[in-house]
């Protein structure tokens, strides 16, 4: 009995010591996202975008590049990552917006100007 009340306070303090994760990470060269909001107001170059983890089909995923344009919608297929390229291997937009995130992550890759 003492050696499973050991441990399992030797559990709680290995998961309570793992960080929590914050919420969109924008440091360095990629991205890592996962809450919708105003990413950047300023001009950025992005290479490519994959969204990773979804979790039911149909999830959506919305990016802008102003208030009033759209980048890019698309539908997620539970399981799958999706790639999204940008012409000319890296897109200069006026800002980045993460409209609608329904699950998963989006990493952002920066290109040669960031």
């Amino acid at each position: 009995m003492k050696k499973l009340l050991i441990l399992s306070f030797i559990l709680v303090l290995v998961l309570i010591s793992f960080p929590v994760q914050a919420a969109n990470n924008v440091t360095g060269r990629t991205w890592i996202l996962d809450t919708a909001g105003s990413i950047t107001a300023a001009k950025v170059d992005i290479v490519w975008v994959i969204w990773t983890n979804i979790t039911t089909d149909g999830d959506d995923l919305e990016v802008w590049d102003s208030p009033d344009t759209v980048l890019f919608k698309v539908k997620g297929k539970s399981g799958i990552d999706m790639i999204i390229p940008f012409p000319g291997n890296s897109g200069q937009l006026g800002a980045f917006n993460l409209k609608v995130i329904d699950s998963g992550t989006v990493q952002v890759r920066l290109g040669q100007d960031f």
